[in-house]
């Protein structure tokens, strides 16, 4: 794993983004894909710079973060309950509230946070 400058370990986020209409409310609050856009964009932050990379599959991405980082956070949509751990390294969404591990209960056939039965679990 690279080293980094500063004090905070490496962290990578995947993030999905989706072909929704521009004339329909998506679903649930979740990133466009526009022109050019990849399915799948992993960002690594090392503190005081980032490297960024571009997926066709969230498989893909998740082997190159945990090159990168113990933390990986992969995020379905655009809030907490989107969001998935993936890493060597649980992840802590607050008051020892950990995020799902990844994947969810429903992958590949995702339907947004409400259909998903897990939530954060204390740690």
């Amino acid at each position: 794993m690279p080293g980094t400058s500063g004090f905070r370990s490496p962290t990578v986020f995947i993030d999905r983004h989706y072909e929704d209409p521009f004339e329909v409310d998506p679903p649930w609050p979740r990133r466009r894909r526009w022109a050019g856009d990849p399915l799948w964009k992993a960002t690594c932050e090392y503190g005081d710079r980032s490297e960024e990379a571009d997926f066709d599959s969230v498989e893909e991405a998740i082997a190159w973060a945990r090159q990168r980082a113990e933390r990986v956070f992969v995020r379905l949509g655009s809030t907490n309950e989107t969001v998935y751990t993936a890493g060597e390294e649980q992840a802590i969404v607050h008051r020892g509230e950990t995020f799902p591990s990844w994947p969810p209960d429903n992958w590949p056939d995702y339907l947004g946070p409400a259909a998903e039965p897990r939530r954060h679990s204390p740690t």
